[in-house]
Protein backbone atom coordinates (compact mmCIF):
# COMPACT_ATOMS: atom_id res chain seq x y z
CA UNK A 1 0.00 0.00 0.00
CA UNK A 2 0.98 3.34 -0.57
CA UNK A 3 3.02 5.09 2.15
CA UNK A 4 0.98 8.24 1.69
CA UNK A 5 -2.79 6.29 1.45
CA UNK A 6 -1.59 5.33 5.03
CA UNK A 7 -0.63 8.66 6.60
CA UNK A 8 -3.71 10.31 5.11
CA UNK A 9 -5.98 6.77 6.48
CA UNK A 10 -4.31 7.21 10.02
CA UNK A 11 -5.06 10.93 9.91
CA UNK A 12 -8.20 9.96 9.60
CA UNK A 13 -8.86 7.24 12.35
CA UNK A 14 -6.81 9.88 14.67
CA UNK A 15 -9.55 12.30 13.81
CA UNK A 16 -12.40 9.80 14.21
CA UNK A 17 -10.90 8.58 17.92
CA UNK A 18 -10.53 11.92 19.07
CA UNK A 19 -13.98 12.87 18.11
CA UNK A 20 -15.94 9.92 19.88
CA UNK A 21 -14.02 11.39 23.21
CA UNK A 22 -11.18 9.08 23.21
CA UNK A 23 -8.10 11.05 24.96
CA UNK A 24 -5.62 12.65 22.57
CA UNK A 25 -2.58 10.74 23.70
CA UNK A 26 -4.53 7.44 23.47
CA UNK A 27 -5.54 8.46 19.94
CA UNK A 28 -1.97 9.72 18.91
CA UNK A 29 -0.28 6.77 20.04
CA UNK A 30 -2.88 4.15 18.61
CA UNK A 31 -3.58 5.90 15.23
CA UNK A 32 0.56 6.30 15.27
CA UNK A 33 1.57 2.44 15.32
CA UNK A 34 -1.47 1.06 13.44
CA UNK A 35 0.42 3.59 10.66
CA UNK A 36 4.00 2.22 11.89
CA UNK A 37 2.91 -1.49 11.93
CA UNK A 38 1.99 -1.25 8.13
CA UNK A 39 4.50 0.92 6.95
CA UNK A 40 7.20 -0.85 9.17
CA UNK A 41 8.23 -4.48 9.64
CA UNK A 42 6.96 -5.72 12.51
CA UNK A 43 9.95 -6.01 14.52
CA UNK A 44 10.63 -2.41 14.04
CA UNK A 45 6.59 -1.24 14.65
CA UNK A 46 6.51 -3.01 17.50
CA UNK A 47 10.62 -1.69 18.62
CA UNK A 48 9.21 2.29 18.07
CA UNK A 49 6.65 1.85 20.83
CA UNK A 50 9.19 1.49 23.81
CA UNK A 51 12.45 3.24 21.85
CA UNK A 52 10.52 6.43 20.81
CA UNK A 53 8.40 6.68 24.33
CA UNK A 54 12.12 6.49 26.27
CA UNK A 55 13.72 8.74 24.59
CA UNK A 56 11.29 11.28 24.56
CA UNK A 57 10.86 11.01 27.80
CA UNK A 58 14.36 11.36 29.05
CA UNK A 59 14.64 14.50 26.91
CA UNK A 60 16.01 17.46 29.16
CA UNK A 61 13.69 20.00 27.45
CA UNK A 62 10.84 17.99 29.28
CA UNK A 63 12.05 19.33 32.64
CA UNK A 64 11.11 22.82 31.29
CA UNK A 65 6.96 21.72 31.12
CA UNK A 66 6.89 20.68 34.47
CA UNK A 67 9.42 23.57 36.09
CA UNK A 68 6.54 26.06 34.47
CA UNK A 69 3.80 24.15 35.57
CA UNK A 70 4.74 23.96 38.98
CA UNK A 71 5.52 27.44 38.78
CA UNK A 72 2.38 28.49 38.01
CA UNK A 73 0.75 26.43 40.51
CA UNK A 74 2.81 27.57 43.41
CA UNK A 75 2.05 32.02 42.01
CA UNK A 76 -1.51 30.79 41.91
CA UNK A 77 -1.18 29.30 45.66
CA UNK A 78 1.11 32.42 46.89
CA UNK A 79 -1.63 35.00 46.05
CA UNK A 80 0.70 37.15 43.65
CA UNK A 81 -2.17 36.62 41.01
CA UNK A 82 -5.03 37.60 43.23
CA UNK A 83 -5.13 41.07 43.20
CA UNK A 84 -4.66 41.21 39.31
CA UNK A 85 -8.30 42.29 38.29
CA UNK A 86 -8.47 44.65 41.48
CA UNK A 87 -5.23 46.45 40.26
CA UNK A 88 -6.45 46.25 36.66
CA UNK A 89 -10.14 47.86 37.77
CA UNK A 90 -8.74 50.79 39.96
CA UNK A 91 -6.27 51.29 36.73
CA UNK A 92 -8.93 51.56 34.18
CA UNK A 93 -12.17 51.41 35.53
CA UNK A 94 -12.60 55.21 34.84
CA UNK A 95 -12.96 54.39 30.86
CA UNK A 96 -15.70 53.26 28.83
CA UNK A 97 -15.97 49.85 29.78
CA UNK A 98 -13.47 50.03 32.30
CA UNK A 99 -14.55 46.53 34.51
CA UNK A 100 -13.53 44.79 31.05
CA UNK A 101 -10.42 46.69 30.46
CA UNK A 102 -9.80 45.22 33.66
CA UNK A 103 -10.44 41.91 32.88
CA UNK A 104 -8.45 42.01 29.61
CA UNK A 105 -5.24 43.84 31.18
CA UNK A 106 -5.79 41.49 34.81
CA UNK A 107 -5.86 38.30 32.68
CA UNK A 108 -2.47 39.65 30.79
CA UNK A 109 -0.92 40.31 34.23
CA UNK A 110 -2.14 36.44 35.25
CA UNK A 111 -0.54 34.71 32.23
CA UNK A 112 2.69 36.00 33.09
CA UNK A 113 2.89 34.15 36.12
CA UNK A 114 0.88 30.82 34.78
CA UNK A 115 1.29 30.14 31.38
CA UNK A 116 -2.24 28.35 31.44
CA UNK A 117 -5.42 29.54 29.45
CA UNK A 118 -7.80 27.62 30.97
CA UNK A 119 -6.38 28.37 34.72
CA UNK A 120 -6.66 32.26 33.59
CA UNK A 121 -10.37 32.20 32.51
CA UNK A 122 -11.33 29.81 35.31
CA UNK A 123 -9.87 32.45 37.98
CA UNK A 124 -10.54 35.50 36.02
CA UNK A 125 -14.02 34.19 35.57
CA UNK A 126 -14.84 33.92 38.98
CA UNK A 127 -13.98 37.00 39.94
CA UNK A 128 -14.71 39.62 36.91
CA UNK A 129 -18.07 38.32 35.73
CA UNK A 130 -19.93 38.50 38.70
CA UNK A 131 -18.41 41.78 38.94
CA UNK A 132 -19.53 42.98 35.61
CA UNK A 133 -22.97 41.50 36.25
CA UNK A 134 -23.13 43.94 39.10
CA UNK A 135 -22.80 46.58 37.41
CA UNK A 136 -25.41 45.60 34.46
CA UNK A 137 -22.76 45.09 31.80
CA UNK A 138 -24.09 42.63 28.81
CA UNK A 139 -24.11 39.34 29.72
CA UNK A 140 -22.29 38.26 26.17
CA UNK A 141 -19.37 41.13 26.62
CA UNK A 142 -18.66 39.83 30.25
CA UNK A 143 -17.87 36.09 29.72
CA UNK A 144 -16.94 37.01 26.50
CA UNK A 145 -14.48 39.25 27.27
CA UNK A 146 -13.26 36.60 30.15
CA UNK A 147 -13.27 33.75 27.50
CA UNK A 148 -11.16 35.76 25.15
CA UNK A 149 -8.56 37.28 27.28
CA UNK A 150 -8.13 33.97 28.77
CA UNK A 151 -6.52 33.17 25.65
CA UNK A 152 -3.31 35.26 26.21
CA UNK A 153 -2.02 32.69 28.42
CA UNK A 154 -0.68 30.76 25.44
CA UNK A 155 0.93 33.47 24.39
CA UNK A 156 2.74 35.28 27.30
CA UNK A 157 5.07 34.16 28.60
CA UNK A 158 6.15 31.38 31.03
CA UNK A 159 3.90 29.35 28.33
CA UNK A 160 3.54 25.76 28.38
CA UNK A 161 1.78 25.90 24.70
CA UNK A 162 5.23 27.60 23.19
CA UNK A 163 7.70 25.23 25.39
CA UNK A 164 5.49 21.84 22.92
CA UNK A 165 5.79 23.93 19.84
CA UNK A 166 9.23 24.07 20.15
CA UNK A 167 9.93 20.60 21.21
CA UNK A 168 7.60 19.76 18.36
CA UNK A 169 9.66 21.94 16.01
CA UNK A 170 13.01 21.37 17.87
CA UNK A 171 12.86 25.36 17.75
CA UNK A 172 14.91 27.27 20.38
CA UNK A 173 12.30 27.71 23.31
CA UNK A 174 14.17 31.01 25.13
CA UNK A 175 13.99 32.43 21.70
CA UNK A 176 9.99 31.91 21.55
CA UNK A 177 9.37 32.87 24.58
CA UNK A 178 11.04 35.73 24.24
CA UNK A 179 9.07 36.14 21.04
CA UNK A 180 5.46 35.89 22.53
CA UNK A 181 6.17 38.85 24.52
CA UNK A 182 5.06 41.94 22.16
CA UNK A 183 2.60 39.89 20.21
CA UNK A 184 0.87 39.11 23.53
CA UNK A 185 1.03 42.78 24.47
CA UNK A 186 -0.30 43.62 21.32
CA UNK A 187 -3.27 41.05 21.42
CA UNK A 188 -4.20 42.62 24.71
CA UNK A 189 -3.82 46.09 23.16
CA UNK A 190 -6.37 45.17 20.66
CA UNK A 191 -9.28 43.83 22.77
CA UNK A 192 -9.24 46.92 24.60
CA UNK A 193 -9.56 49.32 22.00
CA UNK A 194 -11.82 47.07 20.42
CA UNK A 195 -13.95 47.02 24.09
CA UNK A 196 -13.51 51.07 24.42
CA UNK A 197 -14.87 51.57 21.04
CA UNK A 198 -18.14 49.61 20.94
CA UNK A 199 -18.53 50.94 24.42
CA UNK A 200 -18.43 54.15 23.10
CA UNK A 201 -20.80 53.47 20.27
CA UNK A 202 -23.33 51.59 22.87
CA UNK A 203 -22.76 52.43 25.73
CA UNK A 204 -25.43 50.12 27.23
CA UNK A 205 -23.06 47.50 27.06
CA UNK A 206 -21.07 48.67 29.91
CA UNK A 207 -22.62 51.12 32.27
CA UNK A 208 -20.08 53.18 34.14
CA UNK A 209 -18.78 51.62 37.18
CA UNK A 210 -17.46 54.38 40.30
CA UNK A 211 -14.41 55.36 39.12
CA UNK A 212 -11.41 54.59 41.35
CA UNK A 213 -9.34 58.73 42.49
CA UNK A 214 -5.84 58.42 40.86
CA UNK A 215 -4.13 58.55 43.91
CA UNK A 216 -5.66 54.94 45.27
CA UNK A 217 -4.82 53.65 41.99
CA UNK A 218 -1.37 54.05 42.11
CA UNK A 219 -1.09 52.81 45.62
CA UNK A 220 -2.85 49.83 44.15
CA UNK A 221 0.24 48.79 42.00
CA UNK A 222 2.65 47.55 44.72
CA UNK A 223 -0.09 44.80 44.93
CA UNK A 224 1.61 43.30 41.46
CA UNK A 225 4.93 43.75 42.62
CA UNK A 226 4.78 39.74 42.85
CA UNK A 227 4.03 39.13 39.48
CA UNK A 228 6.45 41.73 37.84
CA UNK A 229 9.42 40.07 40.09
CA UNK A 230 8.39 36.52 38.65
CA UNK A 231 7.86 38.08 35.25
CA UNK A 232 10.91 39.50 35.17
CA UNK A 233 13.39 37.32 36.65
CA UNK A 234 12.55 34.58 34.92
CA UNK A 235 11.96 35.90 30.93
CA UNK A 236 14.60 38.57 31.97
CA UNK A 237 17.68 36.19 32.77
CA UNK A 238 16.15 34.13 29.42
CA UNK A 239 16.50 37.36 27.34
CA UNK A 240 19.43 38.22 28.73
CA UNK A 241 21.53 34.49 28.75
CA UNK A 242 21.63 34.71 32.17
CA UNK A 243 19.38 31.40 32.82
CA UNK A 244 18.72 28.71 29.82
CA UNK A 245 14.51 27.84 29.80
CA UNK A 246 14.90 25.30 32.41
CA UNK A 247 16.76 27.56 34.58
CA UNK A 248 14.40 29.77 34.56
CA UNK A 249 11.91 27.02 35.56
CA UNK A 250 13.82 26.24 38.25
CA UNK A 251 14.38 29.84 39.07
CA UNK A 252 10.60 30.75 39.03
CA UNK A 253 10.16 27.93 41.01
CA UNK A 254 11.92 29.41 44.24
CA UNK A 255 10.76 32.74 43.55
CA UNK A 256 7.02 31.19 43.92
CA UNK A 257 7.79 28.84 46.68
CA UNK A 258 9.10 32.24 48.65
CA UNK A 259 5.85 34.28 47.68
CA UNK A 260 4.14 30.61 49.20
CA UNK A 261 6.06 31.15 51.72
CA UNK A 262 5.74 34.53 52.67
CA UNK A 263 1.62 33.97 52.29
CA UNK A 264 1.43 31.95 54.96
CA UNK A 265 4.68 32.27 57.78
CA UNK A 266 4.92 36.63 56.69
CA UNK A 267 2.91 37.15 59.72
CA UNK A 268 4.33 34.79 61.94
CA UNK A 269 7.74 36.34 62.06
CA UNK A 270 6.50 39.41 62.46
CA UNK A 271 4.51 38.16 65.39
CA UNK A 272 7.55 36.18 66.72
CA UNK A 273 9.95 39.50 66.61
CA UNK A 274 7.06 41.14 68.83
CA UNK A 275 7.15 38.47 71.15
CA UNK A 276 10.92 38.44 71.44
CA UNK A 277 10.48 41.98 71.83
CA UNK A 278 12.30 43.31 68.94
CA UNK A 279 11.39 46.67 67.66
CA UNK A 280 10.70 46.29 64.34
CA UNK A 281 9.38 49.44 62.29
CA UNK A 282 8.60 48.97 58.77
CA UNK A 283 7.87 51.65 56.38
CA UNK A 284 4.37 51.57 54.93
CA UNK A 285 5.60 51.62 51.22
CA UNK A 286 7.08 48.38 52.19
CA UNK A 287 4.39 46.76 53.92
CA UNK A 288 2.09 47.27 50.91
CA UNK A 289 4.95 45.08 49.17
CA UNK A 290 4.91 42.64 51.74
CA UNK A 291 1.76 42.25 52.61
CA UNK A 292 -0.41 42.91 55.40
CA UNK A 293 0.94 41.17 58.88
CA UNK A 294 -2.27 39.99 60.16
CA UNK A 295 -5.23 38.48 58.75
CA UNK A 296 -3.78 35.83 56.79
CA UNK A 297 -4.90 32.32 56.86
CA UNK A 298 -2.62 30.04 58.76
CA UNK A 299 -4.15 26.35 58.02
CA UNK A 300 -3.27 27.14 53.92
CA UNK A 301 -0.02 25.94 54.20
CA UNK A 302 -1.05 22.44 52.31
CA UNK A 303 -0.90 25.13 49.00
CA UNK A 304 3.01 23.55 48.67
CA UNK A 305 1.32 19.67 48.96
CA UNK A 306 -1.72 21.26 46.49
CA UNK A 307 0.65 22.79 43.89
CA UNK A 308 3.15 19.67 43.07
CA UNK A 309 0.20 17.18 43.30
CA UNK A 310 -1.45 19.42 40.27
CA UNK A 311 1.77 19.65 38.40
CA UNK A 312 2.50 15.84 38.80
CA UNK A 313 -0.74 15.20 37.11
CA UNK A 314 -0.60 17.99 35.05
CA UNK A 315 2.87 17.00 34.23
CA UNK A 316 1.98 13.64 33.90
CA UNK A 317 -1.08 14.50 30.96
CA UNK A 318 1.49 16.52 29.18
CA UNK A 319 3.80 13.59 29.10
CA UNK A 320 1.42 11.47 27.99
CA UNK A 321 0.50 13.86 25.09
CA UNK A 322 3.88 14.20 23.75
CA UNK A 323 4.93 10.94 23.81
CA UNK A 324 1.53 10.24 21.32
CA UNK A 325 2.90 13.12 19.25
CA UNK A 326 5.97 11.84 19.05
CA UNK A 327 4.77 8.49 17.62
CA UNK A 328 2.96 10.20 15.27
CA UNK A 329 5.16 12.67 14.16
CA UNK A 330 7.27 9.42 13.25
CA UNK A 331 4.89 8.05 11.42
CA UNK A 332 3.72 10.96 9.42
CA UNK A 333 7.53 11.63 8.55
CA UNK A 334 7.41 8.21 7.23
CA UNK A 335 4.33 8.82 5.26
CA UNK A 336 6.30 11.18 3.62
CA UNK A 337 2.52 13.61 3.97
CA UNK A 338 4.77 16.49 4.54
CA UNK A 339 6.76 16.09 1.10
CA UNK A 340 3.67 15.43 -0.73
CA UNK A 341 2.00 18.68 1.32
CA UNK A 342 4.82 20.91 0.34
CA UNK A 343 4.79 19.50 -3.86
CA UNK A 344 1.19 20.02 -3.51
CA UNK A 345 1.32 23.56 -2.30
CA UNK A 346 4.05 24.14 -5.06
CA UNK A 347 2.23 23.02 -7.36
CA UNK A 348 -0.49 25.85 -6.90
CA UNK A 349 1.78 27.90 -8.67
CA UNK A 350 0.89 30.75 -6.19
CA UNK A 351 2.77 33.75 -4.59
CA UNK A 352 4.04 32.35 -0.82
CA UNK A 353 2.11 34.88 1.30
CA UNK A 354 -1.22 33.12 -0.62
CA UNK A 355 -0.02 29.81 0.25
CA UNK A 356 0.87 30.93 4.04
CA UNK A 357 -2.72 32.55 4.00
CA UNK A 358 -4.36 28.73 2.80
CA UNK A 359 -2.54 27.36 5.65
CA UNK A 360 -3.67 29.71 8.31
CA UNK A 361 -7.49 29.54 7.23
CA UNK A 362 -6.97 25.49 7.46
CA UNK A 363 -6.77 26.20 11.35
CA UNK A 364 -10.33 27.82 11.81
CA UNK A 365 -12.11 24.75 10.43
CA UNK A 366 -9.55 22.18 13.07
CA UNK A 367 -10.19 24.64 15.87
CA UNK A 368 -14.24 24.35 15.31
CA UNK A 369 -13.87 20.15 16.42
CA UNK A 370 -10.19 19.75 17.66
CA UNK A 371 -8.52 21.35 20.96
CA UNK A 372 -5.72 23.78 20.75
CA UNK A 373 -3.26 21.12 21.78
CA UNK A 374 -4.93 18.84 19.08
CA UNK A 375 -4.61 20.93 16.07
CA UNK A 376 -0.99 22.36 16.63
CA UNK A 377 0.45 18.06 17.20
CA UNK A 378 -1.54 17.66 14.14
CA UNK A 379 -0.72 20.26 11.75
CA UNK A 380 3.07 20.96 12.75
CA UNK A 381 5.10 18.55 11.51
CA UNK A 382 3.03 18.72 7.80
CA UNK A 383 3.38 22.43 7.94
CA UNK A 384 6.33 23.83 9.44
CA UNK A 385 8.89 21.96 6.41
CA UNK A 386 6.41 24.07 3.97
CA UNK A 387 6.59 27.64 6.20
CA UNK A 388 11.11 27.35 6.44
CA UNK A 389 10.83 26.48 2.30
CA UNK A 390 8.95 29.53 2.07
CA UNK A 391 11.39 31.39 3.77
CA UNK A 392 9.63 32.00 6.89
CA UNK A 393 11.41 31.42 10.62
CA UNK A 394 9.93 28.64 13.22
CA UNK A 395 10.23 31.21 15.59
CA UNK A 396 7.40 33.45 13.63
CA UNK A 397 5.63 30.57 12.48
CA UNK A 398 5.43 29.22 16.11
CA UNK A 399 3.65 32.47 17.72
CA UNK A 400 1.84 32.52 14.39
CA UNK A 401 0.70 28.59 15.46
CA UNK A 402 -0.23 29.82 18.97
CA UNK A 403 -2.23 32.62 18.03
CA UNK A 404 -4.32 30.54 16.07
CA UNK A 405 -4.34 28.04 18.84
CA UNK A 406 -6.61 30.85 20.70
CA UNK A 407 -8.63 31.47 18.18
CA UNK A 408 -9.45 27.91 18.35
CA UNK A 409 -9.79 28.15 22.09
CA UNK A 410 -13.16 30.44 21.32
CA UNK A 411 -14.31 29.31 18.21
CA UNK A 412 -17.66 26.90 17.91
CA UNK A 413 -18.93 24.03 18.45
CA UNK A 414 -15.49 23.34 20.86
CA UNK A 415 -14.48 26.53 22.04
CA UNK A 416 -12.46 25.44 25.61
CA UNK A 417 -11.95 28.88 26.74
CA UNK A 418 -16.04 29.25 25.95
CA UNK A 419 -16.82 25.90 28.11
CA UNK A 420 -14.80 27.19 31.11
CA UNK A 421 -16.56 30.19 31.26
CA UNK A 422 -19.62 28.60 31.05
CA UNK A 423 -18.46 26.13 33.90
CA UNK A 424 -17.78 29.79 35.76
CA UNK A 425 -21.35 31.14 34.61
CA UNK A 426 -23.47 28.49 34.53
CA UNK A 427 -26.47 31.10 34.00
CA UNK A 428 -25.41 32.71 30.78
CA UNK A 429 -26.69 30.52 28.22
CA UNK A 430 -23.92 29.51 25.58
CA UNK A 431 -25.22 30.57 22.73
CA UNK A 432 -24.70 34.15 24.73
CA UNK A 433 -21.06 33.54 25.18
CA UNK A 434 -20.61 32.79 21.81
CA UNK A 435 -22.25 35.47 20.20
CA UNK A 436 -20.24 37.61 23.03
CA UNK A 437 -16.83 36.02 21.32
CA UNK A 438 -17.52 37.32 17.70
CA UNK A 439 -15.80 40.72 18.07
CA UNK A 440 -12.72 39.23 19.78
CA UNK A 441 -12.61 36.88 17.26
CA UNK A 442 -12.53 39.80 14.75
CA UNK A 443 -9.76 41.39 16.61
CA UNK A 444 -7.65 37.71 16.90
CA UNK A 445 -7.65 37.55 12.90
CA UNK A 446 -6.56 41.31 12.55
CA UNK A 447 -3.79 40.71 14.98
CA UNK A 448 -2.98 37.76 13.16
CA UNK A 449 -3.10 40.13 10.08
CA UNK A 450 -0.54 42.52 11.27
CA UNK A 451 1.62 39.85 12.53
CA UNK A 452 1.59 38.38 9.42
CA UNK A 453 2.64 41.59 7.23
CA UNK A 454 4.87 42.91 10.05
CA UNK A 455 7.16 39.65 11.28
CA UNK A 456 9.75 42.09 12.62
CA UNK A 457 7.43 42.31 15.64
CA UNK A 458 7.42 38.99 16.12
CA UNK A 459 10.93 38.83 16.22
CA UNK A 460 12.72 42.31 17.30
CA UNK A 461 13.05 40.75 21.00
CA UNK A 462 14.61 37.33 19.51
CA UNK A 463 16.90 39.16 17.70
CA UNK A 464 17.92 41.35 20.67
CA UNK A 465 18.97 38.30 22.98
CA UNK A 466 21.90 37.21 23.91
Amino acid sequence: MDPTLIGVLGLGLLLLLLSVGVHIAFALGISAFAGLWFLLPPQAALSALWITPWGFASSHALSVVVLFVLTGYLAFASGITANAYEVGYKLFGRFPGGLALATVYGSAAFAATTGSSVATVGTMGRVAIPEMERYGYDRGLAAGCVAAAGTLGTLIPPSVLLVLYGILAEASIGQLLIAGIIPGILSAVIYGCMIAVRVMLNPELAPPAPPTPWRDAVRSLPKMSGIFVLFFVMIGGIFLGIFTPSEAGAVGVLVASLGVLHRFYWHKVMGALKWAGIPLKVPTGVMRVLGDPEGVDPTAGAAFREAIGETTRVAGMILAILIGAALFSQFVSLSRIPYHFSEMLSALDQPGWVILLLILLMYIPLGMFLNPLSVMIITVPITLPVIIELGHSPIWYGIIVIKMMEVAAITPPVGLNVYVAKAVAPHIPMEVIFKGIFWFFIMDLVTIAILVIFPEIVLFLPNLMF
